[in-house]
């Protein structure tokens, strides 16, 4: 039985501004990668940090057709996947 010690990590990059991220105030660096920590499975959501330090969401669900262009996953990280 495999314990699991952290949650899967998910890397992405912003291609564009947010309109919501400029409006909310979040400071995003364009190109650069965030990596996020799984806080809802079911959801497939995920929490970030911006550049001043605020945490931010993301859902991936749908992401592929629903965020605009604005985003991209560049890497995933499954620490359960090396116990195997």
């Amino acid at each position: 039985m495999t314990t699991r010690v952290s949650d899967p990590e998910i890397q992405v990059v912003f291609d564009r501004h947010l309109p919501s991220a400029r409006r909310l105030g979040y400071k995003l660096t364009l190109k650069k990668p965030y990596t996020g920590a799984l806080i809802d499975g079911p959801k497939g959501l995920y929490r970030f940090t911006d550049d001043a330090g605020t945490n931010f969401n993301i859902s991936i669900y749908g992401s592929s057709y629903a965020n605009g262009g604005y985003w991209h996953i560049v890497g995933v990280y499954d620490p359960d996947a090396e116990d195997d």
